[in-house]
């Protein structure tokens, strides 16, 4: 019996010694959803993390948090050029006063991790078709006491969600450490071309059975369209017709025998015609070259943060026996990327400083024609701190709040305010639209098509301290986890 046949679409700190590590977050999570109907009319948004500790024994007080979201406009559901989008300025920002009771100095990096824009954001150039994804990078910035810091963009892998300790761990100094892959690995690429295929067949595959050998060589094949187990054997497959070219990359060692390719009629792999893929090229690199191939170097991303995200998604959808499932065409994951800004702080011993993080706010959408749009801000993380005092929410829109899930919002000339001397259970949620009515009116049923996720948008601030005494220094220490 065959096995089930499987298809995909793309979806979209450490040093040596002890220390503390206190970690400060304002995550604006995006899973970008769009249906399959022609009118799109539904679209997923940010969510916000509260501020965290890592350190039960953190020393930093949180004295006050003002989280102000600024909603002047909401979100096209589409952009026509950069600077269309580019022009819309709904923001969030949140702004901590920090104490620290300690008789030391604290040196603190921060990583302020504020993710991708949505898929409803510009994404390409239509003149030039070149990616912008990183548009809206430089648009909000970090200041401390009011004046602008210098910061340096990080990028990461983006996963469909975020977890601190997962995320943290990604970033990385240089290249990153792996059981398997090293930068100067080699890498051959076997190129084969389709010939001999019955022209009226439409929908004939290539394909090649695998089997061990996953401890020593990873196989990586960018066009493939079909992923099969068949008992100790793994069936790899791809759409082909007349001249057209299959790469195969083997990564490490070389198998002592090449793929033994057959053509069917159809993807379903089930019954072979005539065909035959021939090997028409070899070429050999170094691993880091591989991961290169889709890099560019005039982009804002470090060559090493771009390595590191390529072996973070290979490894992720690496399947049996070393296949690496393609999900990006010449690895590239421009698309995949959460940025992050990276800079650094000090706060005297019995001193005080504010911190502010702005970024671009992005909603969910929900409907067409009266459409709302749902923000989220996860308060309960906060509550691992120490001391955690007054929390204030400003909403500044002249729009028309629907619901919230906390109490005690108050209409405002401008928005809405909510004030508390102490975190308030649970989340907050909001819903803000044109108009008042119910929210259930716009809500759209499950048969208008499947989404996919297309990435996440979030904010964050990490401290790592390096903490002076008369005695010496505390150093921090990454603890890394384990995959």
């Amino acid at each position: 019996m065959r096995g089930k046949r499987k298809r995909y679409r793309k979806s979209v700190l450490t040093a040596a010694g002890c220390g503390l590590c206190l970690t400060f977050s304002l995550c604006l999570a995006v899973p970008v959803s769009v249906s399959a109907n022609s009118a799109q009319s539904d679209w997923d948004g940010t969510y916000a993390n509260g501020t965290i500790s890592k350190d039960e024994e953190c020393p930093v007080i949180v004295e006050r948090e003002l989280l102000t979201f600024d909603v002047p406009e909401f979100p096209k559901s589409h952009y026509e050029s950069r600077d269309a989008f580019l022009s819309y300025n709904g923001s969030v920002s949140a702004e901590y006063t920090f104490y620290n009771p300690e008789n030391y100095t604290v040196t603190a990096t921060l990583l302020f991790p504020f993710g991708k824009a949505p898929d409803y954001g510009f994404q390409y150039d239509t003149v030039t078709m070149e990616e912008c994804f990183g548009a809206d990078t430089e648009k909000y910035g970090v200041t401390v006491n009011g004046e602008e810091i210098e910061k340096t963009l990080r990028h990461t892998y983006a996963a469909d969600d975020f977890e601190l300790e997962r995320d943290m761990a990604k970033l990385h100094d240089g290249y990153a450490e792996d059981p398997f892959y090293d930068p100067d690995m080699l890498v051959t690429k076997y190129t084969y071309t389709a010939g001999g295929i019955d022209p009226e067949l439409d929908a004939a595959s290539a394909g090649f059975r695998l089997s061990g050998g996953g401890g020593k060589t990873k196989v990586y094949m960018e066009d493939s369209s079909g992923y099969n187990r068949l008992g100790k054997e793994v069936e790899i497959s791809a759409w082909v017709n007349n001249g057209v070219q299959v790469d195969v990359y083997m990564i490490g060692e070389q198998p002592e025998e090449l793929p033994d390719w057959y053509i069917c009629e159809n993807g379903a792999m089930e019954k072979q015609t005539d065909g035959e893929m021939n090997l028409t090229d070899v070429e050999e690199m170094t691993f880091r070259e591989f991961t290169m191939m889709s890099y560019d170097p005039d982009s804002h991303i470090s060559e090493t943060d771009w390595y590191n995200a390529v072996i973070y998604e290979m490894n992720l959808y690496e399947k049996d026996f070393g296949f690496i499932e393609s999900f990006f065409d010449k690895l590239d994951v421009s698309d995949t990327l959460m940025r992050w800004y990276e800079y650094e702080i000090t706060i005297e011993p019995g001193g005080g400083i504010t911190n502010e993080v702005t970024a671009p706010v992005y909603p969910e959408i929900h409907g067409e024609s009266n459409p709302t749009y749902d923000y989220t801000y996860l308060l309960s993380p906060a509550q691992t701190w120490k001391e955690f005092h007054d929390l204030e929410v400003v909403i500044r829109t002249p729009y028309i709040m629907r619901e919230s899930s906390l109490e005690g919002f108050e209409k405002t000339e401008d928005g809405y305010t909510l004030a508390a001397d102490s975190l308030p259970p649970g989340e907050l949620e909001f819903t803000l639209a044109e108009t008042e009515g119910s929210p259930l009116e716009n809500q759209d049923s499950d048969s208008a098509g499947t989404g996919y996720p297309a990435g996440y948008f979030l904010v964050a601030a990490v401290f790592v301290l390096a903490a002076g005494t008369a005695s010496g220094v505390i150093f921090v220490r990454r603890r890394k986890k384990k995959r």
